[in-house]
C-alpha cells in the first residue's frame, strides 16, 4: 500500500467518524431537547394545577365564612386580683 491510498485511506475513515459523530451528537440533542420539553410540561401542568387547587381553596374558605356569621367580639374582663394587662395575655 502506498502513502497516497494510505492517506485516503485515513481520511475516509476519519470522515466517516465526523459524520458519526455529528450524527451522534444530533440524536442526543435531539433526546435532551425532549426530555427538557417533557419536564418544562411536567413543571407547567403542576403550577397550573396548584393555582387552581388554591383558588378552589379560597373559594370553599369564602363560602364557609358566608355561611357561618361571625360571633361578636366580646372584651376580655380582668378578673378580681388581675392587672387589666393580664386579661390580653389569657
Amino acid at each position: 500500500m502506498t502513502y497516497y491510498e494510505l492517506g485516503r485511506l485515513q481520511g475516509l475513515v476519519l470522515g466517516l467518524l465526523g459524520i458519526a459523530g455529528l450524527v451522534s451528537y444530533a440524536l442526543w440533542r435531539s433526546y435532551r431537547d425532549k426530555r427538557q420539553r417533557r419536564q418544562w410540561q411536567q413543571w407547567h401542568q403542576w403550577q397550573e394545577w396548584q393555582r387552581r387547587n388554591s383558588w378552589l381553596r379560597m373559594q370553599e374558605w369564602q363560602r364557609l365564612q358566608m355561611s357561618q356569621p361571625l360571633e361578636p367580639l366580646v372584651p376580655l374582663q380582668a378578673q378580681p386580683g388581675e392587672q387589666p394587662d393580664d386579661a390580653i395575655v389569657r
